[in-house]
């Protein structure tokens, strides 16, 4: 897989590396929930962390609905290096 990365490499890729960051663990055991409890029992999780799963998927909801908002969609578009998908740059 490394070498298909680096293959596919581009220069503006290290710029991406900072919001992915950020939002990665934000959404990492949200997304966890998701699963069925079998397989998050499998994944590792234990029954306290598939519960807190649960709960933290509800409580995300919120933050979800906000970064599908236009105005959030802009700003983490423009943090990863790339203008709205419509082709035009961004608002300055």
């Amino acid at each position: 897989m490394l070498r298909t990365v680096m293959r596919n490499f581009h220069i503006s890729y290290p710029r991406a590396v900072v919001p992915y960051a950020l939002r990665t663990p934000a959404v990492e055991l949200p997304v966890m929930s998701t699963l069925p409890v079998r397989m998050r029992h499998s994944t590792g999780l234990r029954r306290r962390e598939s519960e807190r799963a649960a709960r933290e998927a509800k409580l995300f909801l919120p933050v979800a609905w906000f970064h599908e908002q236009t105005l959030a969609q802009r700003a983490m578009s423009r943090l990863a290096g790339g203008g709205p998908a419509s082709g035009t740059a961004p608002p300055a």
